[in-house]
Parts: structure tokens; sequence; C-alpha cells
């Protein structure tokens, strides 16, 4: 995340704020949000399960494309910053809510957003916390579909991943430990309602109020 993606995220709650204010999250609080929102926490270096998957988040996308028959050229409101991928941060003021989608196709005809997860637990069923995401990125982006791709990473795979990065050298994809999930806003229309009505809430009682 550079420097002008974190001065965003600082002005609007973020998905990943929102799965912590609906109680989704077990990796943060309340307080801790108030406290970046308000520049009393500097942008920190990413652990080792963070890192893996800011480093196989593109690969995860690509492999799925490359499977799927997805051109990565449809992906749209993508910046290149020194010829890398640089996401878009989409933002509703109004809403006090904001998202950076992982990615946005040309599904079918369809605009569809995509939410990429790697995880060391092979999933049958989506977090709660991951729904939370996606149905936040629908409210910003205006979209209403969105595909959650997850990579199930086995015992070891992460270190060696960062350690392969570090080194330049190849990383290897296995599509039989990737799983998909498709998401429509209309069947979270009660999530998407409480999610604005607690983004207003909490902004307006903490950051105009406070």
């Amino acid at each position: 995340m550079d420097d002008e993606l974190w001065e965003q995220r600082k002005k609007v709650l973020t998905a990943n704020d929102m799965t912590v204010l609906l109680g989704h999250s077990p990796w943060s609080g309340e307080e801790q949000i108030w406290m970046e929102k308000n520049g009393m926490i500097e942008r920190s270096e990413p652990n080792l399960a963070c890192a893996s998957g800011i480093i196989l988040e593109p690969l995860i996308r690509d492999l799925w494309n490359f499977e799927n028959g997805v051109d990565g050229i449809a992906y749209r409101d993508w910046m290149y910053d020194r010829g890398e991928p640089k996401q878009k941060f989409y933002c509703r003021e109004d809403l006090f809510l904001g998202a950076t989608p992982d990615g946005i196709m040309c599904l079918d005809l369809d605009m569809v957003g995509q939410e990429i997860k790697s995880t060391s637990e092979d999933w049958s069923y989506l977090p709660d916390r991951v729904i939370t995401q996606c149905v936040v990125g629908m409210i910003v982006t205006g979209l209403t579909k969105w595909k959650v791709v997850s990579y199930h990473l086995r015992k070891g795979e992460a270190t060696a991943i960062v350690i392969k990065k570090a080194l330049g050298q190849p990383i290897h994809m296995n599509a039989d430990q990737m799983k998909e999930w498709d998401l429509d806003l209309g069947e979270y229309e009660d999530l998407a309602k409480e999610i604005i009505q607690t983004a207003k809430t909490w902004w307006q009682m903490y950051m105009v109020d406070g």
C-alpha cells in the first residue's frame, strides 16, 4: 500500500473496517480504526501472512483468468505505475465508505468485482468477513455482482512463496487449490443497509461529534 492509498483510506471506513464494526473480524478493534483515521497509527510492514497474500493476489487472479478464459485486459479503472498494476480506491464520501477491489472484470457481458483470498484453511463456505468486504465493494463501485476466488495454501507454502519472491525465483500455482463463489447484491440487501447505517452512525459519533 502506497502513501497515497494510505491517506485516502483515512477519510472513510474501508471494507476491512466494516468487518470489524460488524463483529466479523478477530484481528482488529474499533479503537485501532479510530486511531488510524486520526493519524495516530503509522503504516507498518506486513507480516508473513499479509506479505504472502500481497504476492499471491495477482498470481491467483491471473491463474483464475487463464483457467476461465477471461482476458486480463478487461480490467477497468486500473492505473499503471512503473509498469505495475495499481488498484483504484473507490470512495463514497456521502456514505463514509471506501474500498479497493482486487479486480473488476467483464464476465458474460456483466462488469463483476473480484475478491482474491489466500488462506491456510480449505474453505467450505465464505466467512462473514469476506461477504462483508464484497458487499462494501458493491456499494462503493455501484456493481451488483462480485466473484470471490480463494486459494488454499498448503503447510509451509506461504513461507516458501515469500522466500522465492525475495530471491526472484518463479512461483508455481496449482489450479486445484482454488475455489470460487458468486455473490449478488440482491441477496445481501439487508447486509448492505446494515453496513451503510453502521458506517454513518460510527462516523458521526466518533469522527464528527467525538
